[in-house]
């Protein structure tokens, strides 16, 4: 994932997602593609997805699910008749999101559907936001810029659900505008 995202849909699967790409992503929700004029094409999209579920399953966890294309977005596909939880395992095994997401790093970015600036009052609410998640307990998140994208570093993208993140979101994400609000589950 990108270091600057809007707080919505990016931040949840950078937040809970650990790798802030594949890893986060279930039932339908997308990963990353890209629908400009040099974007990659469905199959070569499936084709990285499916290097990066190889090489998890070689790096530890052996059930990770091959991923589908829908509508040219990657998604998580449907977990193993073993019944094991695929994003549950990638959290729990940071070696093999570690040795895996230079494979993920060749995706386009995410399209942006909507990229507007932020009101003054969303940017404020989004400021309360990150005021709050630092006081319960992650003191490194950034406020948001004037375009209100959050500087993410390396460190809170990869930490993904940690019990911490999960407690400063719960406490902190009725601050935000509705349609901003992160998913925790």
């Amino acid at each position: 994932m990108r270091p600057h995202r809007h707080l919505g849909a990016a931040l949840a699967l950078a937040l809970l997602a650990g790798s802030g790409a594949l890893a986060g992503c279930g039932g339908g929700h997308p990963v990353a593609t890209s629908s400009s004029p040099s974007a990659l094409s469905d199959p070569q999209i499936l084709d990285i997805g499916r290097q990066y579920a190889q090489c998890l399953r070689d790096n530890g966890i052996p059930d990770f699910p091959d991923p589908v294309v829908e509508d040219g977005e990657l998604h998580m596909g449907a977990p193993g008749p073993a019944g094991t939880d695929p994003k549950e395992a990638l959290r729990q095994n940071d070696a093999a999101r570690a040795a895996c997401q230079p494979i993920l790093d060749r995706l386009p970015p995410a399209p942006r559907h909507e990229d507007p600036t932020p009101s003054a009052q969303d940017l404020q609410a989004m400021t309360q936001f990150s005021a709050c998640v630092r006081d319960h307990g992650v003191p490194e998140f950034p406020d948001p810029l004037a375009n209100g994208t959050f500087p993410l570093s390396t460190p809170l993208q990869t930490e993904g659900k940690s019990p911490r993140m999960l407690a400063a979101l719960d406490a902190c994400n009725h601050l935000l505008p509705a349609e901003q609000r992160v998913g925790t589950g």
